[in-house]
């Protein structure tokens, strides 16, 4: 059972694109390591993102707190500081809307953190066609990790 205060905020940056904030999300909701939070800072997508958020909250039950402020041009880095003012754990990880997180990306994160250390990654760019190929079944089954 989770604590109260969680020992992981992941912080999620997004821009529109609820489709692929679905599949974040899916991925989100495999990680072995559960302690976590989710915080979404976003830089004033419409009012689909929104709506992706509530019913991926519902259909998985995850802790997720939508942070939203006007579009009024890119504000990326104001919409992530409000949302480092609103996380309630001690250790923060950041990721675009847009990367999909393998099962094990949270508790690697935890495992190898370090005081007065930042633990960088990278990301692997796919091609378009293996994006388009994509759904919330082969995130949620794993099978995306596989490719």
């Amino acid at each position: 059972m989770p604590h109260m205060q969680p020992l992981v905020s992941l912080i999620i940056a997004v821009y529109n694109k609820p489709a692929v904030l679905r599949l974040v999300l899916s991925a989100c909701a495999r990680q072995r390591f559960r302690d976590f939070e989710i915080v979404v800072a976003d830089d004033g997508s419409g009012v689909e993102v929104k709506q992706a958020i509530d019913e991926t909250r519902q259909r998985l039950s995850l802790p997720i707190t939508h942070l939203w402020h006007e579009d009024c041009g890119w504000r990326k880095n104001t919409m992530l500081n409000n949302a480092i003012r609103a996380s309630r754990s001690g250790y923060l990880v950041f990721i675009d809307g847009d990367c999909i997180p393998g099962r094990d990306f949270l508790l690697d994160h935890w495992q190898q953190r370090e005081d007065r250390k930042v633990l960088l990654g990278r990301r692997v760019e796919t091609s378009k066609r293996w994006s388009e190929a994509l759904t919330e079944e082969r995130i949620t089954s794993g099978r995306f990790e596989h490719y």
